[in-house]
């Protein structure tokens, strides 16, 4: 159970119980994925997380992050110190539905 078991079962196991089990385990798997899709979209309906701004350019880096952010590709940002390669880094991390190590 400390390794991440939902449920255990103790033999001879009643049929009843597994159907019970088997059940709350589904609906909380389907609750987790709906949590998850929630959050995205109230991310995306909220802006960009902690970066800000409004100009031309930084709605073209919120549309570049929108795209990427839903393919499975590796991504390298280059710029200069301080140019918030970080930020993008982490709102594509946040934004990714397959929210893997942020290397």
């Amino acid at each position: 159970m400390k390794k991440g078991a939902f449920d255990y079962l103790a033999k001879p196991f009643d049929i009843d119980e597994l159907r019970l089990i088997v059940r709350n385990a589904t609906q909380q798997v389907e609750l987790q994925r709906e949590n998850q899709e929630l959050r995205t979209e109230l991310a995306a309906a909220s802006g960009s997380g902690e970066i800000l701004g409004a100009s031309r350019a930084i709605r073209g880096v919120f549309s570049m992050i929108e795209k990427i952010a839903e393919t499975d590709v590796t991504v390298l940002l280059l710029g200069e110190s301080g140019s918030g390669k970080e930020l993008v880094a982490r709102e594509l991390h946040r934004r990714s539905p397959e929210r893997g190590r942020l290397l």
